[in-house]
């Protein structure tokens, strides 16, 4: 088997993907030293041996591919720490490396097998499509939680890949909130992979974008574009509305339902309008359909992930309390889709 080696930034250790440097890695970590490291700009996926987790891993090592970047597959152990006696924290160390080198190991599998996969990724922007054995592969391992961990990885990432399930019950509850948490606070993109069926955007998977003229919502159309590009998949915009619950004061009468309803739907229309403008003037090759639905917004995009390669939607939208990090549409779609889900924040004001 040939290495896939990796710098640590600060230390100047070099880890490596060939088990004969598994050994060494285990023998030179201490607790300390194991949250010594920094991210490589690129693509972070969150491992902890469960096979959501390796539906996570597989989805980002073809995402790294895709990009043309890097992958960092992260073990945070800090799950399992706490139940280890202080004096034993050495060998929860040592666990936590071989964990991570799994699937590290894991992920260069797909990547080396990912030619077949990703060969209609040329069509997209330039840089995009490396060969496979041009991508670097990170192992890190973590000895705090999950979240802490994810999320600080989330300030120099292009992206963060989390799984929505773990092991067991108690398991799935925890990873569950993982993924939330991750996903409301990451500060890139987060993409969340379930693990009851793996699939990828491409010709016959569309790229589904929620839009609803929010600053988050006008930033996952640019995100699903890009995503569509790489897979040469087509883009499908989707707009919902209703027709608003008007109350009646005293003797005012309510307007029309007829004319709330149209007005509803042409505003709903008019936002799908312009994402696909904006998709048609960055990315004019892209196939891109539009869809102006009177239904509730999360109901209709879970609809839609079933044929659906990726959903993409704003971490809040329009109509979210102020200071909230997830709207309901996001935080209901995080249990209700049957493809991989992207959630895009706003880009942070300076």
């Amino acid at each position: 088997m040939t290495s896939e080696r990796a710098e640590n930034p600060r230390s100047g250790r070099r880890w490596s993907v060939d088990d004969t440097e598994v050994r060494a890695a285990h023998d030179e970590q201490t607790g300390d030293q194991l949250a010594d490291w920094e991210v490589p700009p690129g693509v972070v996926v969150g491992w902890n041996g469960s096979q959501v987790s390796r539906e996570a891993v597989r989805w980002a090592a073809l995402e790294a591919v895709a990009r043309g970047c890097s992958l960092t597959v992260v073990h945070a152990a800090g799950s399992y720490v706490d139940w280890f006696d202080p004096a034993m924290v050495p060998d929860a160390s040592a666990l936590a490396v071989e964990v991570a080198m799994e699937g590290a190991r894991f992920a260069r599998q797909v990547v080396d097998a990912s030619v077949p996969v990703v060969t209609h990724t040329s069509a997209g922007p330039a840089g995009a499509g490396c060969p496979p054995r041009s991508i670097l592969i990170h192992p890190r391992a973590d000895l705090r939680s999950a979240r802490q961990v994810l999320v600080e990885a989330s300030r120099r990432a292009q992206l963060v890949v989390v799984g929505d399930r773990g092991r067991g019950e108690l398991a799935a509850a925890l990873l569950g909130s993982v993924a939330m948490s991750v996903v409301a606070h990451a500060r890139c993109p987060v993409v969340v992979v379930r693990d009851d069926g793996y699939r990828r955007a491409g010709p016959r998977h569309a790229v589904v974008v929620g839009v609803d003229g929010s600053p988050p919502a006008t930033a996952a159309v640019g995100f699903a574009a890009e995503a569509a590009d790489r897979a040469n998949a087509p883009v499908h915009v989707r707009a919902s509305w209703s027709t608003p619950v008007t109350p009646t004061y005293g003797p005012l009468m309510p307007p029309s339902p007829v004319r709330e309803a149209e007005v509803a739907r042409a505003a709903a229309q008019r936002r799908a309008d312009h994402a696909r403008e904006g998709i048609r003037l960055t990315h004019p090759g892209l196939e891109v359909v539009v869809e102006v639905v009177e239904e509730h917004a999360a109901t209709g995009l879970a609809r839609a992930s079933d044929g659906a390669g990726l959903v993409v939607v704003g971490s809040r939208g329009r109509g979210a309390a102020r200071g909230l990090l997830l709207g309901s549409t996001s935080l209901e779609l995080l249990h209700r889709t049957s493809c991989p889900l992207a959630v895009v924040h706003a880009p942070a004001k300076h």
